[in-house]
């Protein structure tokens, strides 16, 4: 691994800590990121920058003011991205939604007659579920998943 190599991978994996940080805790400041993490505030303050140019945090609100200025608070962009999950059972699929918080955005139960034949099921079920999100305003089956740093 070539040296420039080696600080891009640190500054993935910062800005990785980071996201998760600020995804389990809710809401934090930059300080209680830079303590909880052990990283330098100008670490955070780039990492934070740029998780705030892709989308995936933003501020979300302020911090009761203590004498100084008041401390922002950041959390996860809630609709920076989804999340999908399937069930399939014998004779349907539930298929849900998550966005990045966890939160249910969708739900939806297709009935579909059992068969064993696996390639037929496994287009069938692909169908169903682009259908499905179609039907409830997501442009197609992969427009609802984007790469989220982990």
């Amino acid at each position: 691994m070539e040296k420039g190599e080696g600080k891009r991978e640190i500054r993935r994996m910062n800005r990785t800590r980071i996201a998760r940080l600020i995804s389990k805790a809710g809401t934090v400041s930059k300080n209680e990121i830079s303590v909880r993490l052990g990283l330098s505030m100008p670490t955070v303050l780039q990492s934070v920058r740029e998780l705030e140019e892709e989308g995936i945090v933003a501020e979300a609100g302020e911090y009761g003011s203590t004498g100084g200025r008041k401390a922002k608070q950041m959390s996860i962009a809630e609709d920076a991205a989804y999340g999908a999950g399937m069930d399939v059972a014998k004779g349907h699929i539930d298929f849900v939604i998550v966005n990045l918080k966890g939160e249910l955005m969708k739900k939806a139960r297709i009935r579909l007659p059992f068969t064993r034949d696996f390639s037929s099921s496994t287009t069938r079920i692909f169908m169903q579920c682009s259908h499905c999100m179609l039907s409830r305003g997501f442009f197609s089956f992969f427009s609802v998943f984007r790469q989220f740093p982990c």
